[in-house]
């Protein structure tokens, strides 16, 4: 299986509501400082929105929202491609890589 279909088999398992399990692998090895969060990262329930944005560095990157386990959205997002993870910063109003 080539890069592309194989990122592509990935995000289609991840934009599943119901298993956030993948989105928390991702992001597990930041801090939750790093991450801009208030509480640990385990703590909250990871949502791929199944929309795209720009990055800082032009990349093209999927959106994740974060909700509390009340289901409550959060201000907080995240992004990710092939290439990297990405933290939302609000300073410069883009997604920049982490």
């Amino acid at each position: 299986m080539n890069k592309v279909s194989s990122f592509t088999k990935e995000i289609s398992y991840i934009k599943d509501e119901n298993n956030n399990k993948k989105l928390h692998e991702k992001f597990s090895s930041y801090s939750k400082n790093k991450l801009g969060l208030k509480k640990e990262l385990t703590e909250y329930v990871l949502v791929a929105t199944g929309t795209t944005t720009t990055a800082e560095n032009g990349e093209t990157v999927y959106v994740i929202r974060l909700y509390e386990k009340t289901g409550e959205a959060t201000n907080n997002t995240l992004a990710f491609n092939e290439n990297g993870n990405y933290v939302f910063d609000y300073e410069k109003n883009k997604y920049v890589e982490l």
